[in-house]
């Protein structure tokens, strides 16, 4: 049978309101007089014009209208149920002060009439009427796709799981995954609609939802228990890995590993520039279990071209399943400071790379450009080439990061700072379909336009069809070329059809 642990948290908010500021003047002279309701609640809130409570809330009413004698309070013959403490009669009352408990959900309105020592002039009202809209408490739920086996939920390690927020309001939201066995947490997301994730260990575990609005406030947090337990799936590497800013080289693998089973650093084999390199310490990565950090005796610079293999000996998961030795994966080296940011295309469209420019290129109406979602890697926002069948070897296409000079628009590619005589590297992910490219461009320019003002890089990429692979190149910046240069992005095709992406494009300054 699941158990459902259910909580429910109450915080305190006081908000004071003072309805009807105007002050009516009595008829004589130099004495003011006028009607004011004072409210003091623990928990108000305001939704198009309407305030907003919740049920079983507690509001203090108090008449501060200037030199009242006498008061009538009355509730309103369609109001929700509410509760006047320590009165018989729920439905009026002529205290200056009143505490109200409302106890039911719907809409209350509260009138007060005050009688005052001196008249009124003729156009100050006799009452005024206060409304709110009682609301119920949040109730905190979600649903899961964990199956439900013999009567609890069941996961294989490193599968992907999904919450997704039921509650009666998606205003806010806070989820928490605790491994019951170690009590520490090993997830946790305030996204409000759905929380995706996966546990790469096996065990027991709880996740927590707590849902909550800010006015009026509520909370409600429900925590269910489920169970983690060793993949039927082999233990999988990725094709290719990268270096952190600490200079190791991170190895992801589909789910968490054994610590106790790490093997020695001569079980590793790496090369830089095609060159054998030492190993020096292989650990877990402390952030992710399912990390390998791999540190080379020597930092690999971000000019170079890295590979590394793995022959296992010892090596598991930690739900007991063998790793698996892999040979010769790619290893991209820490760049440093990127100063090329915008130059994954998410905000790039046609409105601010103009594609039809005077840097055109030759036969350029052979190739088209534009910018597509979910081409890219991680299916993110790219640039895309495309010819068609009989299009002409040689053609070219350019595509100008500036929109006619517009020298700030959302999107565009400014590369800045650059230095005078400092060399630095363009790292590119390329990919193709079709008839391989004959060249894969990308550079910058500094306007207004000069042609030693242009910089035109020539990337070098062994392309792979179908594949994203890195394209790398480099250039020394000269006098006249910066600052802020703006992005030239092109390619030569080698005919058609073909369809060539460009996406992530960094510049990093070369390592010396």
């Amino acid at each position: 049978m699941k158990k459902v642990y259910k909580y429910i948290f109450t915080i305190s908010l006081i908000l004071t309101i003072v309805l009807s500021c105007t002050t009516y003047d009595y008829e004589e002279p130099n004495n003011g007089a006028g009607i004011t309701l004072g409210i003091n609640s623990l928990n108000l809130g305001l939704a198009d014009e309407v305030t907003q409570t919740r049920i079983n809330d507690t509001v203090v009413f108090t008449d501060l209208s200037i030199d009242s004698a006498n008061r009538i309070w009355t509730v309103m013959e369609s109001s929700a149920q509410i509760d006047i403490l320590g009165s018989s009669d729920d439905r009026s009352s002529s205290r200056e002060t009143f505490t109200a408990v409302f106890k039911e959900v719907g809409e209350v309105g509260v009138e007060l009439r005050p009688t005052f020592n001196n008249p009124l002039t003729e156009e100050s009202p006799e009452f005024v009427e206060f409304n709110f809209n009682v609301l119920p408490l949040i109730e905190a739920n979600f649903t899961t796709n964990i199956p439900i086996i013999n009567g609890e939920l069941v996961i294989e390690a490193g599968e992907t799981i999904t919450f997704t927020n039921t509650s009666s309001e998606l205003e806010n939201a806070t989820w928490s995954i605790i491994n019951f066995d170690t009590e520490q947490e090993v997830a946790n997301s305030d996204s409000v609609d759905s929380f995706i994730t996966s546990i790469g260990s096996v065990g027991n575990f709880v996740v927590s939802l707590t849902a909550f609005t800010n006015e009026p406030f509520s909370q409600d947090m429900i925590s269910v228990p489920f169970r983690v337990i060793p993949s039927s799936a082999p233990l999988t590497v990725a094709d290719e890995f990268n270096e952190n800013e600490a200079g190791q080289i991170v190895v992801p693998f589909s789910r968490d590993l054994d610590a106790s089973t790490l093997d020695e650093p001569s079980n590793f084999e790496l090369f830089v520039n095609g060159v054998p390199a030492n190993v020096s310490i292989v650990s877990l990565d402390p952030e992710n279990a399912s990390n390998l950090l791999i540190t080379p005796a020597n930092n690999i610079k971000n000019f170079e071209t890295a590979t590394l293999s793995y022959t296992r000996v010892n090596l598991n998961s930690a739900d007991s399943v063998e790793a698996p030795s892999f040979s010769d994966i790619t290893v991209t080296p820490f760049g440093g400071v990127n100063l090329f940011p915008k130059g994954d295309f998410e905000l790039a469209s046609e409105d601010n790379y103009d594609v039809n420019n005077g840097f055109l290129g030759i036969n350029a109406n052979q190739v088209s450009i534009s910018f597509q979602d979910g081409v890219g890697i991680n299916n993110s926002r790219a640039i895309v080439f495309s010819s068609v069948a009989g299009a002409i070897p040689g053609s070219r296409r350019i595509a100008f990061g500036d929109k006619n000079g517009n020298t700030n628009p959302d999107g565009v590619n400014i590369l800045t700072p650059v230095e005078d005589g400092v060399t630095y590297i363009i790292r590119m992910k390329v990919k193709y379909t079709g008839v391989p490219p004959d060249e894969v461009n990308f550079g910058f320019i500094k306007l207004p336009f000069a042609q030693n003002t242009r910089v035109q890089i020539q990337l070098n990429a062994d392309l792979i069809e179908g594949e994203f692979v890195d394209a790398i190149g480099e250039f020394t910046v000269v006098a006249g070329t910066q600052p802020d240069m703006y992005a030239l992005a092109n390619v030569t095709i080698g005919g058609g059809p073909s369809e060539i992406i460009y996406d992530d494009i960094q510049v990093f300054e070369k390592d010396l």
